[in-house]
């Protein structure tokens, strides 16, 4: 069977700028999830009792949308609420990280969580404060569990953002073909996270 490698070669220069930014949306993702989910989860943890609620609150909530719908949150709605129109770039690194943090939150909890109570009781016992029991005693242990679970949750949300890119791509499709707009080409959907980017600014700009 030969295979017709030529629009790839055609479209080699897309393809390259596509992965560019797919790399930098993805690192710059896993680093503000990391560093948020992580900031979240300590202050669940360890925070005052009235900053639990909310904390949970966000979430649980943030855990129970999907991330296609966020997306179209962050695009779509908050320059509604507050007149503030963000590149589809910012757009999507918001929303993402927004997103993956609850569950980078929820994995740092029961990380700690895992930690037996024994080892904290032991720690106050031999004169050490609250601060460094848990940056001595408890966070080392628990970082071990945690990275694992927080490294997967996020490659495991970065394919399913890329799953959601193709569906909210045929969605545009349909409503453009009911509406007569122009759709953008193949290639501007299908183009990894760039093309993602693309489809949120081309919607945008269509009238429903």
């Amino acid at each position: 069977m030969d295979l017709d490698f030529s629009p790839v070669l055609d479209s080699w220069q897309y393809l390259l700028r596509g992965v560019g930014l797919t790399l930098a949306l993805s690192f710059l993702t896993m680093l503000c999830s990391l560093v948020i989910g992580g900031a979240i989860g300590l202050a669940r943890c360890f925070g005052p009792q009235w900053l639990r609620w909310p904390l949970v609150f966000y979430i649980d909530s943030m855990r129970s949308v999907p991330v296609l719908v966020v997306l179209v949150w962050t695009y779509f709605a908050l320059p509604l609420i507050t007149g503030v129109v963000l590149p589809p770039f910012w757009a999507a690194l918001i929303a993402l990280s927004a997103h993956i943090a609850a569950y980078v939150a929820e994995i740092v909890r029961a990380g700690v969580s895992s930690i037996r109570p024994g080892q904290t009781r032991a720690a106050f016992a031999l004169g050490m404060s609250r601060a460094q029991t848990i940056r001595t005693i408890v966070l080392p242990q628990a970082l071990v569990r945690m990275l694992p679970r927080s490294l997967y949750s996020v490659d495991y949300h970065q394919r399913h953002c890329n799953r959601g890119r193709d569906r909210g791509a045929r969605i545009h499709e349909s409503v453009a073909d009911r509406r007569g707009a122009k759709l953008p080409s193949h290639r501007d959907i299908h183009g990894g996270n760039g093309g993602l980017l693309e489809v949120l600014a081309w919607a945008k700009s269509i009238k429903l």
